[in-house]
């Protein structure tokens, strides 16, 4: 795992209201104060606070509430980068440290709650009350749950309201009933029972397409899941199995565990992250739900049940992740397979979006938005808002690779063996460096300390440095086995994080420009081979409060605090 923050030259104050507009369930203000302890200020969470003071202990109006906010890099900042930073303590940059109660479950009855459960100490708080809940799954790109009653399909915004969303039906129209869901990667997945059958769910249309037919007989699959690792389907089977499975593409199913010894009826399942699985029944016996590690291969533990006598014949489940955040972006040439956020401190990656292929990225912190490109059409991400079309670069040049330096859009083109400056109003791409040696650069960054451009050149098979003449010097070579990095991204400590388009290898490589050594790896999120091209970029979360901050441009790539 990579601290990339132990020498991170910026002291970053923020405090922003949180995007995705949660309200806390009616009769949670304690789970209010809970995530107002364990989260960093947001506007939300400084007005319940407020609000509350003010009603106990009769705050003043027009007194002063102070608020010591996010600081995710310490160290005096000079003008001459030190030669040995010293280490600092480190905090992920999330919105929080985790989901509080991060495990779903519903019922088949509209008398009886859903529940987010805290997994750790086993306590339950209500999510919605009144719809009926046979399968269920996460939506991390809306951060919602989705789920269905017979072929009635919901969503629940979480801590928001429930809404429907329409009938899931067949291609000839009729309404099809779910048993079971998954979410993955913007792609909604169901089982039927009446059919033996894995769906996949246009949430458009609502269409549901066969995927995967069952050839076992017997079976009985209503629990469903994806692993978030290894994108394979997981489920309960209550028929003659009566064990967690793996579903293979082929229709075989795979034993991965009989059910606990008395365990007949599992009608929901949910997989967190760290790959365990969590086996959901629909009544009070027994009073837990069982919990397996998919890495160890063994039952771990218990996690409490918090319904109370036999209430349905379904139920569902499923694992919601912490709001998108940290400060690797990597997106894909696909137009299925999301753009990711990769928390370092946590090695997870969050999907953040999808949009209709990312070939280059770069990060303006002066908007706080992503701007990335398919061939030469500019998009931007608002960070933790959705994708809008910025327009066409003139000339119709296609750029493999963006870079943003103060105030300048950067690309690179595979094409022309040129670097440009693109205009953010007129989109003219002007020619800035052009090479002078054979290249195939699509990977492009700039050293936010020196300046420099950097760029993967899959014809030296290395990371190299662009110098203005058009020449390259070679940085490093690639690590052994490695020929097409098409992504780079540098981070204000030097750290360069080099980017595939596959999941061969699984994680992205890291290089230290200070110490000029390979320092680690970091997680990465693709699986198969799912694009031709990738782009990355740093997102430096409230950036652009530096400025209000007193922090100054020093005009060479470097920065100076002016405020102490």
């Amino acid at each position: 795992m990579i601290n990339d923050f132990t020498r991170e030259p910026f002291r970053i104050l923020r405090m922003t209201p949180d995007p995705n507009g949660r309200r806390f369930p009616a009769d949670s203000r304690k789970r209010g104060m809970i995530m107002a302890k364990k989260s960093r200020p947001t506007l939300v969470t400084i007005l319940i606070i407020v609000q509350w003071m003010l009603c106990t202990s009769g705050f003043a109006a027009g007194s002063t509430m102070l608020v010591d906010d996010e600081v995710i890099g310490e160290g005096q900042q000079t003008d001459a980068r030190p030669s040995e930073p010293e280490p600092v303590a480190w905090e992920p940059i999330t919105k929080t440290e985790g989901v509080d109660y991060p495990l779903f479950v519903g019922i088949g009855s509209a008398s009886t709650p859903a529940y987010q459960i805290d997994v750790v100490s086993g306590a339950a708080i209500q999510a919605y009350l009144g719809t009926h809940t046979w399968g269920s799954a996460y939506d991390a790109l809306k951060d919602r749950v989705i789920f269905c009653s017979y072929a009635d399909l919901y969503q629940w915004p979480v801590g928001g309201y429930v809404s429907s969303l329409g009938t899931i039906t067949d291609a000839a129209g009729s309404p099809l009933d779910m048993h079971g869901l998954a979410f993955r990667a913007g792609t909604l997945y169901g089982t039927s029972l009446t059919t033996d059958t894995i769906f996949t769910i246009n949430l458009e249309t609502l269409i549901a397409t066969p995927l995967i037919t069952l050839v076992d007989p017997g079976v009985s699959i209503s629990g469903l899941a994806v692993d978030p690792t290894t994108g394979d389907f997981y489920a309960t089977d209550d028929g003659t199995n009566a064990a967690l499975v793996r579903i293979n593409l082929d229709g075989t199913l795979t034993t991965v565990a009989p059910y606990v010894a008395g365990e007949t009826d599992v009608d929901g399942l949910a997989i967190s992250p760290d790959r365990l699985a969590y086996l959901i029944t629909d009544d009070d016996t027994p009073p837990t739900y069982d919990v397996f590690d998919l890495d160890l291969g063994a039952y771990v533990g218990t996690v409490a049940n918090p319904w109370t006598g036999a209430l349905g014949n379904q139920v569902g489940g499923a694992w919601i992740t912490e709001p998108a955040q940290g400060p690797l972006f990597t997106g894909l040439n696909s137009s299925t397979e999301p753009a990711y956020r990769v928390d370092l401190g946590t090695g997870t990656a969050h999907p953040v979006f999808i949009a209709d292929h990312v070939w280059g990225a770069a990060y303006d912190p002066l908007y706080d938005r992503v701007i990335f490109n398919n061939a030469a059409d500019l998009y931007q991400w608002p960070v933790s808002g959705s994708p809008t079309l910025l327009g066409t670069i003139a000339g119709g040049v296609a750029m493999h690779g963006l870079a943003f330096h103060d105030g300048t859009l950067y690309g690179i083109s595979i094409t022309t063996d040129t670097l440009y400056t693109i205009d953010l109003v007129t989109f003219d791409a002007s020619p800035f460096i052009t090479l002078v040696v054979p290249a195939s650069i699509s990977g492009l960054a700039v050293d936010p300390t020196s300046g420099e451009f950097y760029g993967t050149d899959d014809t030296s098979l290395a990371l190299v440095r662009i110098n203005l003449d058009g020449s390259l010097t070679t940085v490093a070579p690639y690590q052994a086995g490695e020929t097409d990095v098409d992504g780079l991204a540098i981070s204000p400590g030097r750290l360069a994080y080099l980017m595939t388009d596959d999941d061969t290898p699984p994680t992205f490589a890291v290089f230290d420009l200070s110490t000029l050594t390979w320092v680690g790896t970091v997680v990465n999120p693709y699986i198969g081979a799912p694009g031709a091209q990738v782009g990355g970029a740093w997102i430096i979360e409230g950036f652009a409060e530096i400025f209000a901050d007193g922090f100054e441009s020093g005009g060479t790539g470097s920065w100076s605090d002016t405020s102490s």
